[in-house]
């Protein structure tokens, strides 16, 4: 009987760790697959964490205000302001205002002179500056870069703002079933549209100025400037011509004047002789 019972509880032993080692394998397999799934959605978070939000392209690069300016000496104003011209329009740029002033041609040192400012991509303005340069002698040249990134990237996301604004605007207002409300609405609503309008306005002006740099250039035609040798007796009968035709003028223009003046003050001489005589006929008599 004893024997029995122990063969019993042994079966009964051996039934429960059975049960208990397939239980435990099932949960740890349970546990396994979780894990698996929660590490997978935890490597999932983690990658979208790492992922860098999209950049608007406009703000990829910096936006950067190029000016340049450049003083020439040339010994052909007309011939240089046609080189520059003719380069400006090959790399796509343009010549967005000019001044001449054309000299005397008898003077023979300084010439005409005149003032450009030009616009060109802004990828070409290195370049642009020292093609400028080599038409001439150089006076002076100076350069600035004025980075309007961060102004630019506010007033981008301010009208951003101002445009979901006006499309919440529109919402209401087709909505809206009063008079009064949907005057209000249009009121802000136009109040919105023209800071809308002001900032594209601003965005569009900075986006050519950042495209097209602008260099100013101030040409003065000096030819003696550019190292040419020029004779001093070039024309030098003219000169000498010229010279005494301006001494003979100058003569007779000072005894234009002598004359004017002189019957200018006729009367007075008439009068001072007219004293004089009777001041000489008293003394004479008084003397007697």
């Amino acid at each position: 009987m004893k024997r029995s019972l122990t063969v019993l509880l042994t079966v009964l032993v051996l039934f429960l760790f059975v049960g208990c080692s397939s239980g435990s394998s099932d949960t740890q397999s349970a546990i396994d697959s979780g894990g698996l799934e929660v590490s997978d959605e935890v490597s999932n978070k983690s990658a979208d964490s790492s992922i860098v939000p999209k950049v608007d392209a406009s703000f990829s690069l910096d936006k950067i205000i190029r000016t340049g300016r450049v003083e020439l000496y040339t010994e052909d104003y007309l011939k240089t302001v046609d080189k520059i011209n003719s380069y400006v329009n090959g790399i796509g740029g343009f010549v967005q205002s000019s001044n001449d002033i054309f000299g005397d041609s008898n003077n023979t040192s300084v010439g005409s002179s005149g003032y450009m400012t030009i616009r060109v991509p802004s990828a070409k303005f290195s370049s642009s500056m020292d093609e400028i340069k080599s038409y001439g002698r150089v006076v002076s040249s100076s350069t600035n870069s004025e980075n309007i990134t961060e102004n630019y990237q506010d007033i981008s996301s301010e009208l951003n703002s101002l445009k979901v604004e006006e499309s919440r605007l529109l919402n209401y207002l087709t909505k809206a079933d009063k008079i009064a409300d949907m005057l209000t609405i249009e009121s802000e609503l136009t109040r919105v549209r023209t800071e809308i309008n002001a900032k594209t306005s601003i965005l569009n002006n900075y986006d050519k100025q950042v495209g097209y740099s602008t260099i100013n250039i101030n040409l003065t035609e000096s030819k003696s400037a550019t190292g040419n040798i020029e004779s001093p007796f070039s024309d030098f009968g003219l000169k000498i011509s010229s010279g005494f035709a301006s001494s003979i003028n100058f003569l007779m223009y000072m005894l234009a004047g002598l004359i004017v003046l002189f019957f200018r003050l006729l009367p007075f001489l008439v009068i001072i002789g007219v004293v004089s005589v009777i001041v000489w006929i008293v003394h004479k008599k008084t003397k007697k």
